[in-house]
């Protein structure tokens, strides 16, 4: 395994458009392979050998890998991409364009379509903009789902008319006289919790995470992992100590004396592994601000993951993540669902949305805030939900589009380990006032030095670039003069200055650029 990128079009066999698709994606590699046939051409690069494969008349181009070798059958037949692996695929048989992703859409693939007889889909949104008949246009939906949800849903983009394929998804694509038809199926089932012992839930979540750190560990000696020095990176790199002989952590924070950065050197020091810890500095945070923007493909920072994988890359190709241990075994706020659609709702009246927008949101609300015939918020229903709906699908992107060079992988996030943690009951996992009752005694900190880890308060991500947050904030708020702010042309879709700053950043690159960033462009050029 290694990095890749597909892309393609459907409808004209232009090599010429794929080529330059390809040059978009050059940081996923440089080795590209492109296959025409008649009304379609397909494109694949890898830093090694491009994920090809023609078998009779159908081909195949993959960006990822599989757990299964016999993965055409299982593909064609059964669509239970749950069980296949972490992939996005397009295969082709001369009459139907298919496009695929894995369960929780660890791998990306965006879409869209022109004229109605054109179809275009690659591994970054930079190369659809190729197409020069492609009107560009920024998504207000998607703004309004960023600043209410604190995401955008799974199948959105910050652009109108480009998709991304759902998770666990199969679409299917055909010519049907002048236009394109399109069909798509969902091999996704809800997983219900159960009725479950405490030493039978801790026996399978470790036995779980041994199984797929063993799967990730073949033909790997050594591993990067991002280290917090909280519970679910600790738990994730004690287990990972029996499986690689060399484990490099990474610690990230705009301050080197915060509470994370001394936990993880103490981590770090007691595992033994080679640590390095990155911190970074307004300045130079500032002035890549555009950079970042042109990475991710949103008005977003997500730095971390870019910032990780630049000094990941220089020892490792792989990078352990936790990603997904706050959403399968309790965010603080589980503990009352209530109260969070209340305040995605408030949100929402600030942002005076129009009724449409509103409908739409709503519409996300009642399916994610599901009550049952006693009025009460259906958990499990939640659950499922926010897993192949909610923030996880964002983070995803920001891994998969910053991680330059070096390949994420996601324990927490394989199915077989999402399975368990949706199986696992509430009751098993906010027991009293504690948040991840049954994945703290599992980590089996308490045994070892490490069960200082279990004590700690926990820290968010940005808590740990609040020290930038804040400038970036104050910057904003001086750079943007006041009259342009009430004047501005999406400032319903905006709670702050800051938020007005990174929609800009993301207007100038991919709708007045078509996803180039000049060279020499500064911030202040905005103002």
């Amino acid at each position: 395994m290694s990095l890749t990128a597909i892309c393609g079009v459907l409808g004209t066999e232009d090599k010429n458009l794929v080529r330059k698709m390809l040059k978009r994606m050059r940081n996923r590699g440089k080795r590209w392979k492109i296959i025409a046939d008649g009304r379609i051409c397909l494109g694949a690069s890898a830093e090694d050998k491009p994920l090809t494969l023609e078998s009779g008349e159908k081909i195949y181009i993959l960006d990822g890998y599989f757990y299964t070798k016999n993965f055409l059958g299982k593909l064609s037949n059964s669509l239970d991409l749950q069980k296949v692996g972490t992939f996005s695929f397009a295969s082709w048989d001369g009459e139907n364009l298919i496009l695929g992703r894995d369960s929780l859409g660890i791998k990306q693939l965006f879409y869209t379509i022109v004229k109605g007889n054109i179809l275009l889909f690659a591994s970054e949104i930079k190369p659809l903009l190729e197409y020069p008949e492609l009107k560009i246009e920024v998504n207000p939906n998607s703004l309004i789902q960023l600043n209410c949800l604190g995401h955008i849903r799974s199948a959105t983009t910050f652009i109108k008319n480009i998709f991304q394929v759902r998770p666990s998804s199969i679409y299917r694509f055909y010519l049907k006289g002048e236009y394109l038809h399109f069909t798509s199926v969902s091999s996704w089932k809800h997983i219900s919790s159960k009725q479950m012992g405490e030493k039978v839930a801790i026996d399978r979540i470790q036995k779980t995470l041994m199984e797929v750190l063993s799967d990730y560990s073949t033909e790997r000696e050594e591993i990067g992992l991002w280290l917090s020095g909280g519970l679910d990176s600790t738990t994730l790199l004690k287990f990972a100590r029996g499986f690689f002989d060399k484990i490099y952590t990474f610690t990230i924070s705009d301050d080197p004396s915060h509470p994370d950065v001394k936990a993880a050197r103490k981590v770090s020091s007691y595992c033994g592994t080679i640590h390095k810890e990155i911190i970074i500095d307004f300045e130079d945070f500032l002035k890549r601000l555009p950079e970042f923007t042109y990475t991710f493909e949103m008005p977003r920072r997500g730095a971390p993951t870019y910032l990780i994988s630049e000094i990941a890359r220089k020892g490792v190709k792989y990078v352990l993540s936790s990603e997904g241990g706050d959403e399968l075994f309790g965010y603080p706020f589980y503990k009352n669902l209530g109260r969070l659609e209340k305040k995605i709702l408030t949100r929402l009246q600030k942002l005076n949305p129009s009724e449409e927008e509103v409908k739409e949101l709503k519409k996300y609300l009642d399916e994610l805030f599901y009550k049952n015939s006693c009025g009460r918020i259906s958990f499990d229903n939640f659950l499922n939900t926010y897993l192949r709906d909610g923030p996880i699908s964002m983070h995803l992107q920001f891994h998969d589009k910053g991680s330059i060079g070096v390949e994420m992988l996601f324990p927490f996030l394989d199915i077989r380990f999402v399975r368990l943690g949706l199986e696992i009951p509430k009751n098993l996992k906010l027991k009293g006032n504690t948040c991840k009752y049954i994945w703290r005694k599992a980590s089996s900190l308490q045994f070892t030095e490490l069960k200082f880890v279990l004590q700690r308060k926990k820290y968010t991500l940005s808590s740990n670039l609040a020290k930038i947050n804040t400038r970036i904030a104050s910057f904003a708020e001086k750079l943007i003069p006041e009259k342009y702010f009430r004047t501005h042309p999406f400032r319903k879709y905006f709670l702050s200055k800051e938020q007005a700053l990174m929609f800009d950043i993301f207007n100038y690159i991919f709708i007045e650029n078509r996803g180039r960033l000049p060279r020499r462009f500064s911030i202040e050029d905005l103002y």
